[in-house]
C-alpha cells in the first residue's frame, strides 16, 4: 500500500485496482488462510488472495472489518498484514538511508518522547520518521504533510511481528474526508500517543489469527467467524489462557 493514501476511500480504491494488476501475472483464488513468507493467517471465511499483492488489507474480511470498527484504538485504521519487504530491520533502515537522513524536526512539538525523530529530505512538504526506542519488539512511524494545525495528512504504524521478522504490520491511521466523514481528526497532541498501543494491538490481532503452529502441530484450523466481532479479541486471549 502507497506510504501516502489519504482517505480510507483513497485506500479503497488502491484495493479495488490493485487486483486487476495482479489478474495479469498470477491468477486469484479463494482460501480462507492468507499466507505471509513462513505464516498462515486464518480469516476464518472464504477470500479473494491475489498471490501477487504484498500484502491483505484485513478489512477485507467483513468480520475483521467489524471487529476494527468497534475497536477505539483501530477504528479509523486499515490494517494490513504485509509481505512485501526483507526483512523488518532492513525496511528500517532502507527508509532512513533512503528518505530520512537527517535527525530533527521543523517545530518542537513533533520531538515525541520515545522517539528518535528524522526528517525527510527536500520534498516539497514535511515527512517524519519516528523510530521507537521504547519498544522491545520494534515499530516505526511515518507522518506526512502537517496541516496548519500540525494535523497531518496520514501517519504510517509499521510494526514488527517476532514470529517471522520479514512480515510488517501496517496501520494507517487517516483523516477523514472534509464533507463526507463524521468524524473528526484527532490533535497531534492526542494522535502520537496511539502509535505504541496500535503497534501492540496490530501485533496481538495477527496473534490470534495466526494458526502456523497449529498446522505444523496437525491440527486443522475450524473456527468460524465469530457470533460477535466485536467480542474477537476477548475470546482469543481467554483461549490463550487457557
Amino acid at each position: 500500500m502507497s506510504r501516502y493514501g489519504i482517505a480510507v476511500g483513497f485506500i479503497s480504491a488502491l484495493w479495488i485496482l490493485a487486483p486487476l494488476g495482479s489478474l495479469a501475472e498470477s491468477p486469484p483464488f479463494e482460501s480462507r488462510f492468507y499466507k505471509a513468507w513462513s505464516r498462515t493467517f486464518d480469516l476464518r471465511d472464504e477470500q479473494m488472495i491475489y498471490p501477487d499483492d504484498r500484502g491483505f488489507w484485513m478489512g477485507r474480511a467483513d468480520w475483521i472489518g467489524v471487529f476494527l470498527r468497534s475497536d477505539p484504538l483501530m477504528e479509523h485504521v486499515v490494517f494490513e498484514i504485509s509481505a512485501g519487504f526483507s526483512n523488518f530491520d532492513e525496511f528500517v533502515a532502507g527508509q532512513i538511508e533512503s528518505f530520512f537522513p537527517n535527525i530533527g524536526v521543523s517545530h518542537p512539538k513533533y520531538d515525541i518522547p520515545g522517539y528518535e525523530v528524522r526528517r525527510n529530505k527536500d520534498i516539497g512538504f514535511e515527512e517524519y520518521f519516528f523510530v521507537s526506542q521504547n519498544d522491545p519488539i520494534g515499530h516505526v512511524v511515518i507522518c506526512s504533510n502537517p496541516d496548519a494545525n500540525g494535523i497531518f495528512i496520514s501517519c504510517h504504524v509499521y510494526a514488527r511481528y517476532a514470529p517471522d521478522v520479514s512480515i510488517l504490520l501496517e496501520s494507517d491511521i487517516l483523516r477523514p474526508i472534509p464533507g463526507l466523514s463524521s468524524w473528526e481528526a484527532p490533535s497531534w497532541e492526542e494522535t502520537w500517543p496511539t502509535f505504541l498501543p496500535i503497534a501492540n494491538r496490530s501485533r496481538e490481532i495477527a496473534h490470534c489469527l495466526d494458526v502456523t503452529d497449529l498446522i505444523a502441530a496437525g491440527i486443522t484450523p475450524d473456527q468460524t467467524p465469530p457470533k460477535d466481532p466485536t467480542k474477537f479479541l476477548e475470546e482469543c486471549r481467554e483461549g490463550l489462557t487457557n
